[in-house]
């Protein structure tokens, strides 16, 4: 009301995020700040096609008051597209680190570190984790996993515990800033076997800590990835993919580090905040200018 803001930068993903932050949509455009809304959603594909007709067009409308749309991926960004008017760009997410802030393990562990990060429960896959090791548990002594995480956490605790595997399979819980650094420096691979995702944050640490990646064909994954260069793709729910992505990387530590080494360089060139800030940079002048005199 006071014309304090220049430009109004709204973070959302789907259900009732989308909804009240909606609101702020259309209190902008009431007093002729512009609007960049920056979609976070994993689902907003599901939860759009379950919205009853009036959700949909209000969807729509709400996307249409937006003077610019951003998205995490390529794939994101034409879906977006087919619901609104609005110009919709792609700028992915990034960490704000130095490189020699990065951490980069240089092995020295009896054991090789399989490091899962994310919410314990069915739509990021570590139940079809548990599954995937329990199959190669013993054959392979010196795998060692580590899952932080909220969550289901008891939940995936006891199916650990059942499986007899509670001396190398280790539920962390959640883990802060300091935990998760050394556990990405302790780590050699990392695994994220989601069913939905937008531009996993957790992938690109992994890829910034020069980890081999195991990670899902879903949302903007496979554009970070390429298959067999920066990490190994499976399809969500191929536990066969898993465990056989798994044995590979657990047997090979040349094959592993080759990996590794190529998601650090991608990340370098692609998801560091030098690369990144600039893109919202020209973002905010172009919409800022319209607001110029």
């Amino acid at each position: 009301m006071r014309r304090q803001a220049d430009l109004l930068h709204i973070h959302t993903a789907e259900r009732g995020s989308f909804f009240r932050k909606s609101f702020f949509v259309w209190m902008a455009k009431v007093f002729g700040v512009p609007v960049l809304m920056h979609m976070h959603a994993a689902e907003f594909r599901e939860f759009y096609e379950h919205c009853p007709q009036w959700a949909r067009r209000y969807i729509g409308w709400t996307l249409d008051q937006c003077d610019r749309i951003v998205t995490l991926s390529a794939s994101w960004r034409d879906f977006y597209a087919c619901l609104t008017r609005t110009r919709v760009d792609v700028i992915p997410n990034f960490i704000a680190v130095t490189p020699a802030e990065l951490p980069h393990g240089t092995g020295g562990y009896p054991t090789v570190g399989v490091l899962y990060l994310g919410k314990f429960g069915a739509r990021k896959g570590i139940y079809d984790l548990v599954e995937a090791v329990k199959r190669i548990y013993d054959i392979h002594p010196k795998l060692e996993i580590f899952c932080g995480g909220d969550g289901e956490v008891d939940n995936v605790r006891h199916k650990v515990e059942d499986q007899g595997m509670s001396d190398r399979f280790h539920i962390l819980g959640w883990v802060g800033s300091q935990q998760r650094s050394e556990l990405l420096e302790r780590c050699r691979i990392y695994i994220l076997p989601s069913y939905a995702e937008g531009l996993p944050v957790s992938i690109i640490e992994a890829m910034a800590a020069g980890l081999a990646i195991i990670a899902t064909r879903v949302g903007g994954i496979p554009e970070m990835i390429q298959d067999g260069k920066d990490g190994l793709l499976v399809s969500p729910g191929d536990i066969d993919g898993m465990t056989a992505a798994l044995t590979r990387l657990v047997s090979d530590a040349s094959f592993r580090a080759q990996l590794g080494d190529s998601a650090r360089k991608t990340f370098l060139s692609r998801y560091s905040a030098d690369r990144v800030i600039p893109q919202f940079e020209a973002v905010y002048r172009d919409l800022t200018s319209l607001n110029d005199g």
